[in-house]
């Protein structure tokens, strides 16, 4: 069993992670619609991974990739 401080500091490292992630979605021009769509996974999907709720670390590499994909096709 985790300990519950242990629990609390893993919401905590992804809460933080899914907030970069929004800031750069944002700054990046999509929508969380939009973005999800490129990703092919559900807007609530993304959500919960911006709001913390859940790890999605597949999800983060590849949210990564797409917003590096995106700053390139802007240029």
């Amino acid at each position: 069993m985790v300990p519950a401080h242990c629990r609390n500091c893993e919401k905590a490292k992804r809460e933080v992670t899914g907030a970069e992630l929004r800031v750069r979605r944002i700054q990046a021009g999509f929508t969380l619609r939009e973005f999800a769509a490129r990703l092919g996974v559900s807007h609530v999907y993304l959500r919960e991974v911006e709001l913390g709720y859940r790890a999605g670390i597949k999800l983060r590499e590849a949210i990564k990739a797409e917003l590096a994909k995106a700053k390139k096709e802007a240029k």
